[in-house]
């Protein structure tokens, strides 16, 4: 009797694998051809909070990758999470630490922040920018702070949603 479980078990591994195998083609096949939108990487906190139920003030810092192929970025909306409150004090400088010129408003949208991070000339695509959101006041508790960010690239009317960048609570 075992046997004949562990033979349908192990049957049923082998169909799922032969059919979970074209989908996993076609999905890195799509994110191939969507390489010419800018990318986030490096998230970092500091500091890091070890008594989440303590208010203070953080700064939040991350970059984004303009591909060499894409088209130049005029402008980055950053939607600060219910429960963290952020300031004006936001420095962007590029990979040689060169610092960029920006115009940062704050709208409160549906309870959280946006950021509106506009460049008074395009970043030229190549280009990695840092960005670091300085005294953040959190004012909540969370086990995660999502903030969603969308970029305007030249070229184009609509912001396009670029991802998530995830800090945690350590």
């Amino acid at each position: 009797m075992k046997r004949l479980i562990y033979a349908a078990a192990f049957n049923l591994l082998i169909v799922n694998v032969c059919i979970a195998e074209p989908t996993t083609t076609a999905y890195t096949s799509t994110i191939k051809k969507i390489d010419v939108l800018p990318s986030i990487f490096g998230e970092v906190a500091f500091p890091k909070r070890c008594r989440p139920s303590i208010a203070s003030n953080v700064r939040h810092s991350f970059k984004i990758q303009i591909p060499s192929n894409g088209n130049a970025l005029e402008q980055i909306n950053i939607r600060v999470p219910e429960g963290l409150d952020a300031s004006k004090k936001i420095k962007v400088h590029d990979q040689f630490r060169h610092n960029i010129d920006t115009n940062i408003s704050i709208d409160r949208v549906r309870g959280s922040n946006v950021v509106t991070v506009k460049f008074s000339e395009p970043v030229a695509p190549g280009t990695i920018l840092n960005i670091d959101m300085n005294n953040v006041r959190v004012l909540g508790v969370s086990n995660a702070w999502l903030y969603a960010l969308s970029v305007r690239l030249v070229g184009y009317n609509a912001d396009i949603p670029i991802g998530l960048v995830r800090y945690g609570i350590y």
